[in-house]
């Protein structure tokens, strides 16, 4: 039977990097063959010192508060991966996956009409975006993660229904996963600048208020739907 292969992944500081070797030192002890995968931090050195062998991946921390620097470190950390082979026997699906993408390029606007779903978004869609985000197809991006998205000039029109009121302002504005997420989404990795967001909001209450909500957002809806009309006549 051969030795097993086992990569860890530990990096950043002494503290994660010296108990990770300390448990290769055990695994190797068994008969495995070690190996590590991390960047270019305290792993840099401490790795390779202890006689095992090191692939390096550009990679940094992702911010919490900056939602740029954030997307940045996910760039690098995928452009450590771009160039790998697609595994065999799935290359129909990632050429399905591509074509898909390249349609939706080809619209001058995305219209998203979808209720709220546990303060999110109801998993088919969340499922969508999650497959149309693929470095190559919705961004590329360089070895220094600067990202070049394909989707600028693009205009995205988000609707979203539900029983809370969590509109940017309001008291349950932080439960919105749904719409607030979809539109970071389309902005940071498509690099649509033009984003607008009808809410219709609360669906749940006394009947006014809820009347209230659905008259709202038709008005909304049909300002942003005049105003587009005529940015396209002035266009033709």
């Amino acid at each position: 039977m051969s030795a097993p292969r086992i990569v860890i992944a530990a990096g950043g500081t002494a503290g994660h990097v010296v108990p990770a070797i300390a448990v290769a030192d055990a695994l190797r002890a068994e008969g495995a063959e070690v190996s590590f995968v991390g960047g270019q931090r305290a792993e840099a050195e401490l790795v390779p010192a202890a006689g095992y062998p090191l692939d390096p991946i550009r990679v940094e921390g992702i911010s919490r508060s900056n939602p740029v620097k954030a997307a940045r470190a996910l760039g690098k950390a995928m452009y450590s991966l771009i160039g790998e082979a697609v595994e065999r026997g799935f290359e129909a699906r990632w050429a399905e996956l591509r074509q898909r993408v390249d349609h939706l390029l080809t619209f001058d606007a995305w219209l998203f009409s979808t209720p709220m779903w546990n303060f999110g978004l109801p998993y088919r869609l969340k499922h969508y975006i999650d497959l149309i985000i693929q470095p190559t197809m919705a961004f590329t991006n360089d070895a220094e993660g600067a990202i070049n998205t394909h989707g600028d000039g693009k205009i995205a029109i988000l609707i979203g229904a539900g029983a809370l009121d969590i509109r940017p302002g309001a008291a349950l504005a932080a439960l919105d996963f749904g719409l607030a997420h979809l539109a970071q989404c389309l902005r940071v990795y498509f690099g649509v600048r033009e984003i607008h967001e009808i809410r219709v909001v609360p669906t749940f209450g006394d009947e006014a208020s809820v009347e209230r909500a659905m008259a709202a957002a038709r008005t909304d809806t049909e300002a942003l739907a005049i105003s587009l009309a005529g940015r396209a006549g002035g266009r033709g």
